[in-house]
């Protein structure tokens, strides 16, 4: 019975309180508006500043060791670098991978796995590790392989 007291006073006072905020939102008008207006400023270049240049000093103390920090040899002395000149690089072109659908695979008992392929819609028969038309499989299983052609590995599914 205290419960459900306490509920209901829980209530009410929720009530109340969606009442009165309701009651302030809907009811009670606007309050008075406000506005307010810029200045007009005027920017003339007599009052431009131009920016002070600072000078950053590497001789200091150390913070956490205390101790004077010691200019490098390469911030006393400044040698002009010159730019290497750019080499020419010969880029081998990119051979695009031929176009692979993976049959399926018969694992023979024993054997190597006989790999069903078709490469540029020639159909294939192949081992694991044994290039076809450079096209190398790598590992093999019922339903995906995986292929090296250039360095590049691949995955196809069946």
């Amino acid at each position: 019975m205290k419960n459900k007291a306490m509920t209901i006073v829980a209530l009410v006072a929720v009530l109340i309180i969606w009442g009165l905020i309701a009651y302030r939102l809907f009811f009670q008008g606007e309050g008075p508006q406000v506005t307010w207006q810029m200045p007009d400023v005027e920017m003339s270049a007599d009052t431009y500043e131009p920016m002070k240049e600072y000078q950053l000093i590497g001789d200091y103390r150390d913070p956490f060791l205390g101790k004077r920090r010691r200019p490098s040899s390469s911030t006393t002395t400044s040698t002009p670098v010159s730019k290497p000149k750019p080499q020419n690089i010969i880029l081998e072109p990119e051979v695009p991978w031929p176009q692979v659908e993976y049959r399926g695979v018969n694992n023979a008992q024993g054997g190597d796995p006989l790999i069903f392929l078709r490469i540029n819609g020639v159909d294939q028969l192949g081992f694991m590790n044994e290039p076809l038309q450079g096209i190398t499989p790598i590992e093999v299983y019922r339903d995906s392989i995986i292929l090296e052609f250039n360095e590049e590995r691949k995955t196809f599914i069946r």
